[in-house]
């Protein structure tokens, strides 16, 4: 059981990344906020020790029957298109993998995976996408951006931010709202299809700056 000072610690650290994010921004800041991501979404698989709900008990038993059997009923061209069954494919698929890859069952493995996923990729994906973004709000002044040619002329752009706060403020400022904390730290498709939302985000963001098949692949893939 957590205790309820648990709460003062994370009220604590939110204060003190905040101030370091906004004083003193680093890009090595973001282990710090990966660890935060850990500790706020520990909270409900440490109370609960079994999965949370009764919507990951019914997703432990459709991959069950998926492991039993090897597939799900069949369905039509059109019922693909509108069975959530079909949305859930890839959450389901990267948690079977995950059962027979590190040999325990799927009722501990929903418990624990998506809590300890969730909480290291989203900070990372977050700050790659505010890096994408290419915004320098809330960031230190330093060095000085690539020149420009044109007109046969080169024309010097204004300084450039070396410490990009705002990618750090968007890769933590997430972990405080409790949606995300929720549904970060149990077992469900619509946490596991929220990461591959923002990673289709970085990949089209990506090819918009500089297009390429790899990019057009990944966004096909996401």
């Amino acid at each position: 059981i957590i205790p309820s000072s648990f709460a003062w610690v994370i009220f604590s650290l939110s204060v003190a990344l905040l101030l370091v994010i906004f004083l003193k921004p680093s890009t090595w800041l973001i282990g710090a906020i990966i660890v935060f991501s850990f500790l706020v979404h520990l909270y409900i698989p440490a109370i609960y020790r079994l999965p949370y709900a009764l919507d990951d008990w019914r997703q432990i038993g459709m991959m069950e029957k998926i492991v039993a059997e090897g597939s799900i009923a069949p369905h039509s061209i059109a019922q693909t298109f509108i069975s959530p069954k079909m949305s859930y494919a890839p959450f389901w698929g990267a948690a079977i993998w995950l059962k027979q890859a590190l040999h325990v069952n799927l009722i501990k493995l929903t418990v624990w995976w998506q809590a300890l996923f969730f909480s290291f990729f989203l900070p990372i994906l977050l700050w790659v996408l505010g890096r994408q973004l290419g915004t320098d709000i809330l960031s230190v002044p330093g060095t000085k951006l690539p020149t420009l040619k044109g007109c046969g002329q080169d024309v010097r752009t204004q300084p450039a931010p070396t410490q990009p706060a705002f990618s750090l403020l968007l890769a933590f400022l997430p972990a405080l709202f409790y949606p995300l904390q929720l549904y970060g730290a149990i077992s469900l498709p619509v946490g596991f299809s929220f990461l591959w939302l923002i990673l289709f985000l970085i990949a089209v963001m990506a090819y918009l700056n500089q297009p390429s098949k790899k990019l057009r692949v990944l966004i096909g893939i996401t």
